[in-house]
C-alpha cells in the first residue's frame, strides 16, 4: 500500500527486474484466462455497467484506453459506432486485430498523450484503468482534451484498498500466484495497483463531473463492503 494516498504525481514505482516482468506478463494472462471466467459476476458489473449508462448512438466516435486484450469489445455495439483502442502492451493489443478487423488500434501510453485532434472522441471507456496510471493527471488532462463538449468518460476502478476486496484478492489471486510463482504477491500488487479509489476521484473531479454512480455489489457508496466502482463522467 506504500503506493495509495500520496496524493502526489508522477508515482514512483520500483523498476521491475527482467524475471518479474515475465511474471508480471505471465500473471496477467492467467488472471484474464482463468480468473476472469471464476470471477463473472464482476465482469459482467465492470462490462455492462458501460453499455448501459453511457450514451451511444449511430455515427459516434469511442476511444478505449487500456483496452488490453479487447474483452469489453464484444459487448459493444461495433456496427454502430467508430471504435478505438489503445494498449502500450503490444502481447496485449495484438490480439484485437484478429478478433475485431474494423477497430482502430494505437498503440502508445495514454498517459503521453495521443496523436488525434481535440475533441474528436464523444466516449472515453477507462476499463479496470485508472488505478494504475503513475500519472494519472496527466492521462485525465488528455481525456478532457479528446472529449467534445457532450462527450462522456466511463470509468471502472476497484475498490482497492478495501476490506471486502483485499479478504477476496487473498483468497484467489495471492494464492494463485504464491502457487505458481512460489514467491511474494507483494511486489506484484505494489506495481500494478498505484491509485486508491479516493485518489482518482480527487483527479477527476478537477476536470469532471459525475452524472451516474454505482458501487458493486452493494448499492450504499462505501468502499469497504464493495469490490468495484462505476461512474459516468463529462466536462465541467
Amino acid at each position: 500500500m506504500k503506493n495509495f494516498y500520496s496524493y502526489q504525481w508522477p508515482k514512483t514505482v520500483k523498476p521491475l527486474t527482467d524475471e518479474q516482468k515475465a511474471i508480471s506478463d505471465d500473471f496477467i494472462k492467467y488472471c484474464q484466462d482463468v480468473f476472469h471466467q471464476q470471477w463473472s459476476m464482476l465482469n459482467q458489473f465492470s462490462n455492462t455497467y458501460l453499455v448501459r449508462n453511457m450514451r451511444i448512438a449511430g455515427g459516434m466516435r469511442t476511444l478505449e484506453v487500456g483496452a488490453g486484450n479487447g474483452d469489453h469489445l464484444q459487448y459493444e455495439d461495433l456496427d454502430r459506432q467508430e471504435y478505438w483502442v489503445n494498449d502500450r502492451r503490444s502481447s496485449q493489443i495484438d490480439l484485437i486485430q484478429p478478433r475485431f478487423p474494423n477497430v482502430k488500434i494505437i498503440h502508445s501510453d495514454c498517459q503521453e498523450g495521443l496523436d488525434v485532434p481535440d475533441g474528436y472522441f464523444d466516449r472515453i471507456i477507462a476499463n479496470n484503468v485508472l488505478e494504475h496510471l503513475t500519472d494519472l493527471p496527466k492521462a485525465v488532462q488528455q481525456f478532457e482534451r479528446l472529449l467534445n463538449d457532450n462527450g462522456q468518460l466511463g470509468v471502472i476502478i476497484p475498490c482497492d484498498p478495501g476490506f471486502a476486496y483485499r479478504f477476496g484478492k487473498y483468497f484467489t489471486t495471492e494464492r494463485a500466484f504464491k502457487k505458481r510463482y512460489k514467491q511474494s504477491y507483494s511486489w506484484f500488487t505494489e506495481s500494478e495497483h498505484i491509485n486508491a479509489p479516493e485518489e482518482v476521484l480527487h483527479v477527476l473531479l478537477k476536470r469532471f463531473k459525475t452524472v451516474h454512480r454505482r458501487h458493486f455489489p452493494f448499492i450504499a457508496p462505501i468502499k469497504h463492503i464493495n469490490l468495484m466502482l462505476g461512474m459516468v463522467l463529462e466536462k465541467k
